[in-house]
């Protein structure tokens, strides 16, 4: 009994002893290390200030290296990069995409150069994180990843403010170092002060042969040009000449969607017009013919435009198009949810003008809008045949006010306003 009751003993101090085991204790076990790259950036980050404090810059290089081999392109690792290499005297207008992760991870990486094609989606993070608006996408990721580190969301926001605040610094300490290229002067003043510096300094002729120069003119000519998703809603007259004015003149309505560059526009149109007719006609049908006021009209078809001038506020357009159309000329009751039907059916072309007046021009939500009011007029050639009854041949006259807008987003280039 006295050897059980021993043994027990013996049993349950073991047990507590081993569950009292630190986890300190087993990191010693710990011999294969895979770097996560939400945990090398969080020490990057707090070993590159150390490091630039100390001055130790091949430990810094090896650092920011090491950074780049485990973690896709972000901002936050860019900054620091084009910074070390504006100090270390290394710059230039590059960084591909086979700089970062390693070899085993770059089977879908290429040699693109986003310093080329993203170096203002950076800059533009950059300034928001510098402004406060640091995104809480790593925190939650570090949240459901169990990470110890950052404790707390104050500590995480903390934590990237200060990283923000080095970079400022950082920048402020190369100004007035030496002569720097127009790019680096650039950059070092974005940097130190991102708030107090507007992309349109880089509108000027010093940088012209920068790469940041030339991607600056092409972001603006790109804002500045009209393009992209199109769409209008259309009012106005249809005034029919020649023996077609028998059916007097008609309101209509339309809308269009399509897309337009800086000069073509091209749009699908549908519409219709309604209304009796001004004058009673003759329609013939199985042999019968019908005295009838009837008029209801709809189309569909293709318009394009042509740009001639535009100001900022205006423009002068030239309009063609081509389509399909009908007038139903008869309904007749016969019985309750029955009647005898006619239509006269023609293709059209037209042609005309169109003179617009931009009312707004404005980026919301991420996508720049223009819209216009716009008087257009054109003259639209058909050719009905009313076979046995009163002639309907001849054109119209089409007077329309158009309410539309242009809207085109920013894969291409950032809104740099």
């Amino acid at each position: 009994m006295k050897n059980a009751l021993f043994t027990f003993l013996v049993l349950l101090i073991a047990k507590l002893s081993l569950a009292q085991v630190p986890d300190t204790a087993m990191k010693h076990l710990m011999d294969y290390r895979v770097y996560d790259c939400y945990e090398v950036e969080y020490n990057s980050i707090v070993q590159s200030q150390r490091l630039h404090t100390q001055g130790k810059r091949d430990s810094l290089n090896a650092l920011i290296t090491f950074w780049k081999n485990h973690c896709a392109p972000n901002e936050r690792i860019i900054s620091l990069s084009i910074l070390n290499s504006i100090k270390n005297n290394t710059f230039k207008e590059s960084l591909t995409e086979n700089e970062f992760l390693n070899p085993r991870s770059k089977t879908t990486f290429t040699d693109s150069d986003i310093y080329v094609r993203d170096i203002f989606y950076y800059l533009k993070e950059y300034r928001a994180a510098v402004a406060g608006a640091i995104s809480d996408n790593q925190y939650s990721i570090w949240v459901d990843n169990n990470y110890s580190l950052p404790k707390d969301y104050t500590e995480y926001y903390k934590f990237y403010k200060q990283y923000y605040g080095f970079l400022q610094e950082l920048a402020a300490s190369l100004e007035g170092k030496r002569v720097y290229s127009p790019a680096e002067e650039f950059l070092i003043k974005f940097y130190a002060r991102p708030d107090s510096v507007a992309f349109t300094q880089l509108d000027s002729l010093k940088f012209q042969s920068s790469i940041i120069g030339k991607k600056y003119l092409a972001s603006k000519n790109f804002h500045n040009k009209i393009h992209g998703f199109s769409s209008n809603i259309q009012m106005g007259m249809w005034l029919p000449n020649g023996p077609l004015s028998t059916l007097g003149s008609h309101p209509y309505i339309a809308y269009n969607l399509g897309g337009r560059g800086e000069v073509i526009m091209v749009d699908f149109t549908f519409g219709l017009r309604f209304g009796d007719a001004k004058n009673n006609y003759t329609v013939l049908k199985d042999g019968i013919y019908y005295n009838s006021n009837n008029y209801i009209s709809w189309f569909t078809g293709v318009d394009i435009g042509c740009k001639l001038f535009r100001t900022r506020r205006s423009e002068f357009d030239c309009l063609v198009g081509l389509g399909y159309e009908e007038i139903q000329t008869l309904y007749e009751p016969v019985a309750e949810d029955v009647a005898n039907t006619q239509s006269v059916k023609s293709f059209y072309a037209n042609a005309g003008l169109a003179y617009k007046i931009y009312v707004r021009d404005a980026v919301i939500k991420g996508k720049h809008k223009r819209s216009y009011f716009s008087l257009q007029a054109k003259y639209n050639y058909v050719n009905y045949n009313n076979r046995g009854g009163t002639d309907l041949t001849g054109n119209a006259l089409i007077i329309g006010l158009v309410y539309g807008s242009y809207t085109h987003g920013y894969i291409k280039y950032p809104n740099l306003n």
